[in-house]
């Protein structure tokens, strides 16, 4: 019989949840996981200090997967 190996696992595709808008125009982002406030802020248009100062987060460098970011209007 022929040693047949496991074929490697397939990664999962990683589905950017749709971020929400609220009704004063601010858009409600879910943070995933391996993103940051830095990364964020790339993906906006915003700082990673805008972003803190406006969603009140004292240290920047700890988010949960799950947290909902608020991002200002443009």
């Amino acid at each position: 019989m022929a040693n047949q190996s496991a074929a490697p696992p397939v990664p999962e595709a990683t589905v950017e949840p749709t971020p929400e808008t609220s009704a004063t125009g601010e858009i409600i982002h879910t943070v995933q996981p391996g993103e940051n406030l830095y990364r964020i802020g790339l993906r906006y248009g915003f700082t990673y200090q805008e972003l803190a100062a406006y969603n009140g987060i004292t240290n920047p460098d700890s988010l949960s997967v799950g947290q909902q970011i608020k991002i200002p209007p443009k």
